[in-house]
């Protein structure tokens, strides 16, 4: 089990490294230059919303982008959400990205 959640971690890492990379080449291509885009990643016993708001304490970004998606209200009271802990505690301006409609409802069925 532990080699299982080891790499998944890899492939989550690589997956976030060339999700940066797009994002970075993206920018490139709209004419945003100087940016610096960063893969947060922390161990299993830290909680998500505590990883980043530290990170954004100690780094002291320009801007945070934050994605949402989209869990409802009664998921969002009970497991709490890492954008809207993040919209009242992060010390840097952020911006909230909405997952598409679409793929919150697969992950629904998915669940189901």
């Amino acid at each position: 089990m532990e080699q299982l959640t080891n790499d998944m971690r890899e492939i989550a890492v690589e997956n976030g490294k060339r999700f940066i990379q797009a994002c970075s080449k993206k920018a490139s291509s709209l004419g945003i230059s100087d940016v610096e885009l960063k893969l947060l990643v922390t161990n299993q016993a830290s909680p998500a919303k505590h990883a980043i708001s530290d990170f954004v304490n100690s780094e002291n970004p320009d801007m945070l982008i934050c994605g949402s998606r989209g869990m409802g209200f009664l998921n969002r009271a009970f497991l709490g959400s890492v954008s809207d802990f993040l919209a009242h505690n992060a010390k840097c301006p952020l911006m909230i990205v909405r997952t598409p409609a679409k793929i919150v409802e697969a992950d629904r069925r998915c669940e189901e």
